[in-house]
């Protein structure tokens, strides 16, 4: 997979979280350190007047400034090289189509398991943008665990997951959100990306191999790799490979070609 297809925005926030502030704060540090250097401060002239003295404050604002964008262009070119290293130690590869006969899936050579979640609902966003909810067993109730899954195979991959009360629940990372709500057998609800407008879905109970599926978590140095896929009914699958700094947090992902 090239980097292209991988979204610049996390890719760049990935780099950073594994760079560290360190790394960041290493950088900015010696390009001040060399820019007080390459500039001492300049003697200060008693005979100068008010007027002289403002100018000079001026100049000296411009300076800094001038110096603090050159150190924040070095900083960013830090990071992107940070960030092709790391690809180009991990080799990032493209994310397999799930072969649903299968409770096993191999990737680069190595076999991790795969299982679907339980008690699932699957329907369509838009036409490329699939959606799946899988409830803990307590849903009859009006409450329980819920885990709701948006994929397009392309720019979208949102997994989030909280509590269902009173048939209804709203799961919000601070980016994006899905609010849904249980009626019968039908799940209703949206989807609300990161500065778009909400999205509806209906969602319905998943009969045949389809359903929300994930596989064995792989560890790869430090990052954590969770693979997911949203299967229709009709056989159509979406899915992504997500990369997780379990030290910051941080993520990026790798799509499933259509």
């Amino acid at each position: 997979m090239s980097e292209a297809q991988l979204s610049r925005r996390d890719l760049l926030k990935f780099g950073f979280g594994l760079a560290g502030a360190a790394t960041v704060g290493a950088v900015l540090g010696a390009c001040a350190s060399r820019e007080d250097e390459e500039a001492p401060a300049a003697e200060p002239d008693d005979d100068q007047d008010d007027e002289a003295a403002e100018s000079t404050d001026h100049e000296d604002a411009d300076t800094d400034d001038q110096r603090s964008d050159l150190s924040r262009a070095e900083a960013e070119a830090e990071y992107e090289r940070y960030v092709e290293e790391w690809l180009e130690e991990y080799e990032m590869f493209e994310m397999p189509e799930l072969d649903i006969s299968a409770t096993e899936i191999e990737i680069q050579g190595d076999t991790y398991d795969v299982w679907p979640y339980q008690n699932t609902w699957v329907g369509e966003v838009t036409d490329d943008l699939f959606i799946a909810l899988s409830i803990g067993e307590g849903y009859a109730g009006g409450s329980g665990d819920v885990s709701a899954y948006a994929c397009d195979s392309g720019d979208v991959s949102v997994y989030l997951s909280g509590e269902l009360t009173d048939g209804e629940a709203d799961l919000d990372d601070c980016v994006d959100r899905i609010q849904l709500s249980i009626d019968g057998d039908e799940i209703t609800g949206t989807l609300t990306l990161e500065d778009q407008e909400p999205l509806d879905f209906v969602a319905l109970p998943a009969e045949g191999d389809a359903g929300l599926y994930r596989a064995e978590t792989i560890e790869m140095g430090d990052i954590e790799v969770t693979t997911r896929w949203v299967v229709l009914e009709d056989g159509r699958q979406r899915g992504a490979r997500k990369c997780r700094n379990p030290w910051t947090g941080d993520c990026m992902w790798c799509p499933m070609p259509r």
